[in-house]
């Protein structure tokens, strides 16, 4: 027979107010006290009657556990990018008023339930994994076990301080839950995945880690290049794969398409075709002002032809690519979700309207 106790179970993050009380619960109860730092979330947990029974802290993850990037398998480039996607479970105590069987894993299954969509209420982002350390010394672990985290193995004993990692010697067991089915996927990814995004805008639902690049390439290869070629670095197709690209991903004005060029990886500007540099050997991305002078000289008819007939071809049938073929973009349903698309030919007539009235 179920305890009606879990049935009035409410998990939700504290109210406006609650702070000092959390903080003095914590001190009380939990070895680690209150101080949490980065972007963080603060649960607390309730029975039917009102009554506080158990207090979660989640905040920023570590800089760097290796069991865990082993785990996503990300390169040290895409860990810093996106890092603030994995948050920390670095405080959970049950209160006194809370202490019963499975009470721990039913608290934390609640907060994981709600985790994401309060971090991107509160943060601007979702999240897609949750990390957490146990010491052995004073635990073994077993609720998160029961909450399903998986264990990677153990911490090298360092810690970090004003900047600088020091040997501690307190080794950790490493645990981590993931929040989504393609949870290692998303953070793994050359390209970033849509679902990075922050839900609340709109964005265009296309996944460039799993599209066919070579086709869309090949198509771009074919609009003449109307440029004096005396000086010319970067390649007319592979700068306008790049704004096919940062449009897609649904930034609108120069400086954004800029600003995902320059913040491109190497993998992905190896991908789309970038220039090699012969001093570096790297890639390198089109400047602001080789964008503006792609941007100005393509047909944006042409273009968003390409691009929108492109998108509507690949492969990936389970989620449609909302694109639209007006100016204006559109507003379309795809599994209850309504999105704002803008196309290539509104972001490619932007520009050139307002280089014009400069």
């Amino acid at each position: 027979m179920r305890d009606t106790w879990f049935t009035g179970l409410d998990v939700a993050p504290i109210r406006a107010g609650d702070g000092v009380r959390f903080d003095t619960e914590l001190d009380e109860h939990h070895w680690l006290g209150h101080r949490m730092v980065g972007e963080t979330m603060r649960y607390v947990a309730k029975d039917s009657s009102g009554e506080w029974v158990a207090l979660l802290g989640f905040a920023s993850p570590a800089l760097s556990c290796g069991p865990r990037d082993r785990f996503i398998g990300w390169s040290q480039e895409l860990q810093s990018r996106r890092l603030r996607f994995v948050a920390s479970n670095q405080r959970f105590c049950i209160l006194p008023a809370g202490r019963r069987p499975n009470a721990a894993s039913a608290v934390m299954a609640r907060a994981l339930q709600r985790l994401s969509t309060d971090w991107v209420d509160a943060w601007g982002h979702p999240v897609f994994l949750v990390e957490t350390f146990v010491d052995p010394s004073r635990h073994i672990g077993t609720c998160y076990g029961a909450s399903s985290f998986l264990y990677l193995g153990k911490t090298a004993g360092y810690g970090r301080k004003s900047g600088r990692y020091f040997e501690h010697n307190k080794i950790k067991d490493v645990y981590v839950r993931e929040l989504h089915r393609k949870s290692r996927q998303v953070l793994s990814g050359a390209f970033d995945h849509p679902l990075l995004a922050d839900p609340r805008r709109s964005m265009a639902l296309i996944d460039f880690n799993t599209a066919d690049l070579t086709s869309l390439i090949e198509r771009i290869e074919a609009i003449t290049d109307p440029r004096d070629p005396r000086g010319v670095r970067h390649s007319f197709a592979s700068t306008l794969v790049l704004i096919a690209c940062a449009t897609l991903a649904g930034h609108k004005s120069l400086v954004a398409l800029s600003e995902w060029s320059d913040a491109a990886s190497q993998e992905v500007l190896s991908r789309l075709g970038a220039r090699v540099s012969p001093h570096s050997g790297l890639r390198v991305p089109p400047s602001y002002a080789t964008i503006r002078r792609a941007a100005m000289s393509v047909d944006p008819d042409e273009f968003d032809l390409i691009i929108n007939t492109w998108a509507l071809q690949q492969a990936d049938r389970r989620h449609p690519i909302p694109v639209s073929s007006s100016s204006t973009g559109s507003k379309m349903e795809n599994e209850s979700e309504t999105m704002v698309t803008l196309t290539p030919r509104a972001a490619i007539a932007s520009v050139q309207e307002k280089t014009l009235l400069e």
